[in-house]
């Protein structure tokens, strides 16, 4: 699963081995139950279709900080008066 930040606290989330696996949540906890649920709904349909189910990958794109701690530093943050 990658997730990605869409900006206004929103969560872009998909996953390249289901690219039909595409959706997005409020935060990053909104966004990782939509995937879950997206992943459940295509692995059925594939299976039900007799489709193959890929296996399992991953890529390390890159890390910079986590969406969490993200979101820590913006609350923490003072406002920007201007």
């Amino acid at each position: 699963m990658v997730y990605e930040d869409a900006g206004d606290g929103w969560v872009y989330a998909h996953v390249p081995e289901l690219p039909e696996v595409q959706t997005q949540g409020e935060h990053l906890d909104g966004a990782r139950g939509m995937v879950r649920d997206a992943i459940a709904f295509v692995l059925d349909e594939r299976r039900a279709r007799g489709e193959d189910i890929p296996k399992t990958g991953w890529a390390l794109v890159r890390l910079l900080r986590s969406l969490r701690e993200e979101a820590r530093s913006r609350v923490l943050e003072p406002p920007n008066p201007n």
